[in-house]
């Protein structure tokens, strides 16, 4: 299994213009997305390998996170423009992050494994 990138939009620019008269106004507003931003999705292996000082072991550092797909929340406003309602999206991601970090030190061919931590986000 690979890992995807989403795009999203980190600011919105509302843009408003409108005609009033003396009963009601119209007002028409564009949102246009700004300011992108990148997430992988997947199984993500974040290795960090380090030899002692000696020399004679490598000591592995490794950090695997899985990252859900998003769940996008709509931050946006609901506007009367006439006499219909139009709702405005705002769309935002939340990213739901499982990570666990473990530490692998294999010396002289002997390897010995160090659970150090884990936390769910």
């Amino acid at each position: 299994m690979g890992v995807s990138e989403v795009i999203y939009p980190t600011d919105f620019d509302v843009q408003s213009k409108g005609e009033t008269n003396r009963v009601i106004e119209l007002a028409e507003q564009g949102i246009t997305p700004q300011d992108f931003a990148t997430r992988e999705v997947g199984v993500i292996m974040n290795v960090l390998p380090e030899i002692s000082p000696s020399g004679d072991s490598i000591n592995l550092t490794l950090k695997p996170a899985s990252v859900e797909p998003p769940i996008w929340k709509d931050y946006g406003y609901d506007q009367q423009v006439g006499r219909k309602p139009v709702h405005r999206p705002m769309e935002q991601p939340i990213f739901h992050v499982y990570t666990c970090e473990t530490q692998l030190s294999v010396e002289n061919g002997k390897p010995t494994l160090a659970l150090r931590w884990c936390s769910f986000a």
